[in-house]
């Protein structure tokens, strides 16, 4: 979600581009509905169950107001197989996974 925000963890997304206040938010963007589920969500524990359904009307909101406009398609995939095969790190900033290379017996 954003220009760059790849590299950035959790909340650290949402927070330095779009929440008043911060380095990254260049345009001083600043609307109460982002600002308030923001805030519910750094509020959350990590173990909550109410987490994901945050996660999701903040990315909702992202798409939905046109905030970040992705010029390309870069898949994240997370797994966990004790057999995943050929997975390779291609040597770039942050480190990017060649996934046309990587196989899971089924």
């Amino acid at each position: 979600m954003g220009l760059n925000p790849q590299g950035l963890p959790g909340i650290q997304k949402i927070t330095t581009q779009y929440i008043p206040g911060d380095v990254g938010d260049l345009c001083n963007y600043n609307n109460p509905t982002l600002n308030n589920v923001t805030k519910e969500l750094e509020a959350l524990p990590p173990s909550s169950s109410k987490l994901k359904s945050v996660w999701t009307q903040i990315q909702d909101f992202i798409i939905k107001n046109a905030l970040s406009v992705n010029v390309d398609y870069s898949p994240n995939v997370t797994g966990a197989a004790k057999d995943v095969k050929n997975l390779q790190n291609i040597p770039y900033v942050g480190g990017v996974l060649n996934y046309w290379m990587v196989s899971v017996p089924s």
